[in-house]
């Protein structure tokens, strides 16, 4: 169950607020995260080095994972999606990343990796969002069924399954990575 309180803006930002915490803004209210199952934890990890080593090494920018982003400017709606990537056209690799809770850019790619308690209302909802605040990419992964969904957009979407590859496309050129790599740890069937 999802915990609320009221939180300004200006305590988010605050160095050191809520480390340890998995949380998200929504309308200004502080949503802590439920947390992933191990499943889950295995698949974000293996999302976040191989994605993260590939965008390293070819020197793209960031993956992130469980960063809080500002979606909107007033800071009423700040997400933590599982992983993230964050190009460096849009966060230099000379610009210094502050100590304070909640990143000031929107990433160019926002990765959900689906728990039991994920309801699918708020993981639509979740995809609005994303495109709306920039996001170009968002891949839902669903590690019990070893389903990937990737959205161009919130009404366009194209799904893989085992023996499909992820495809970086014009986002992430040449990166792939199979669905069987990235299962392959996944829950016994």
């Amino acid at each position: 169950m999802s915990q609320t309180a009221t939180l300004d803006p200006e305590t988010i930002s605050a160095p050191g607020a809520e480390i340890g915490k998995h949380y998200e803004i929504i309308d200004g209210q502080k949503m802590e995260k439920p947390t992933m199952g191990r499943i889950q934890i295995v698949v974000a990890g293996l999302l976040v080095q191989i994605l993260g080593g590939f965008v390293r090494a070819n020197r793209l920018g960031r993956v992130m994972p469980e960063m809080l982003f500002r979606i909107d400017p007033n800071g009423r709606r700040m997400r933590s999606p599982d992983v993230a990537f964050v190009s460096y056209s849009r966060w230099p690799q000379d610009r210094k990343v502050d100590s304070g809770d909640g990143f000031d850019v929107v990433p160019e790619l926002a990765i959900e990796v689906i728990s039991p308690s994920n309801k699918a209302t708020e993981v639509t909802a979740k995809i609005r969002e994303y495109f709306q605040a920039g996001v170009l990419r968002v891949w839902v992964v669903y590690p019990a069924d070893r389903l990937v969904y990737i959205y161009e957009s919130p009404k366009k979407n194209i799904i893989l399954g085992q023996g499909d590859d992820l495809d970086g496309g014009d986002l992430l050129p040449g990166f792939r990575l199979s669905l069987a790599e990235l299962f392959e740890d996944g829950a016994e069937e």
